[in-house]
């Protein structure tokens, strides 16, 4: 295991972002983004078998866990760079990528503008298109209740209720992980999911895709999951019996899949 911090500058934005290494160093690269809330703990459930056959490499996202935030505005561009600043600090020009929610927005504009960068892309839990009117109550939430008002109503909605009666403990341990976050980087965030708008360069993508959807996701519906599958050419869908953080509630499901695709195969498609 290595740690260190990868640089991000971006003028007035520059930040330091938590970098952590595990499994050959010598091994295809695999890089790993995380959803909106969470740290690099969500990819626990993937760690042994990506380790395996992967040098991992895990981030946490700008205003998350140990990475630092930054004033002004968040958009997923912006994210996309941190990203490259990490594939950079890791001296890795190109890598296989697994993104959920969040992760897998940052992924499509990556795969959209800078292509030679990745060699095949995990895209779970994504749409390609978020109207800025649909964030703007989550942001005035932030504002008005924190993160303390807002873990009950938020963590819940990652994982189906059979999830949830069965692994509270895992659901608590989320809960402390969100409450973890820098608010100023949480609302950044939140309002860069605003700034998706993927309708377009979707369809010109070259990146070998793979898209896992949640049947029960209630923050990006199965047809939002579809509908990138069906834009993005060539790409395989994958749909689990899950909530949103599909890799955290159906954990063999999720790494089998991504396994398979990230080594050059093709998992069972779902519709």
């Amino acid at each position: 295991m290595k740690e260190y911090y990868a640089e991000s500058r971006t003028g007035d934005r520059d930040v330091r972002l938590y970098v952590r290494e595990d499994g050959d160093p010598g091994a295809p690269p695999l890089l790993l983004s995380n959803s909106l809330g969470t740290d690099t703990s969500m990819w626990e459930p993937q760690l042994a078998a990506f380790t395996e056959r992967f040098r991992v490499i895990r981030y946490d996202m700008r205003g998350h866990g140990h990475s630092e935030s930054s004033t002004g505005g968040y958009d997923i561009p912006l994210l996309a760079r941190d990203a490259l600043a990490v594939l950079d600090a890791a001296d890795v020009p190109s890598a296989l990528y697994c993104g959920v929610s969040l992760g897998g927005m940052v992924g499509q504009w990556i795969a959209i503008n800078e292509p030679r960068r990745l060699e095949r892309a995990v895209l779970a839990s994504a749409g390609i298109f978020i109207p800025p009117q649909a964030i703007a109550p989550r942001l005035e939430a932030i504002r008005a209740q924190g993160l303390p008002g807002l873990v009950d109503e938020i963590v819940p909605r990652w994982f189906t209720p059979r999830f949830i009666d069965a692994h509270p403990d895992r659901v608590a341990a989320l809960k402390e992980v969100f409450l973890a976050n820098r608010e100023d980087g949480y609302y950044g965030c939140s309002a860069a999911l605003g700034t998706l708008d993927h309708r377009q360069g979707i369809g010109g993508v070259t990146v070998p895709i793979l898209v896992i959807g949640g049947e029960h996701d209630p923050a990006v519906p199965p047809e939002h999951a579809r509908e990138l599958a069906e834009k993005a050419p060539g790409a395989t869908l994958v749909m689990l019996d899950a909530a949103h953080l599909s890799n955290m509630e159906r954990p063999k499901e999720f790494t089998d899949a991504a396994l398979t695709f990230l080594s050059g195969g093709s998992p069972e498609a779902g519709a």
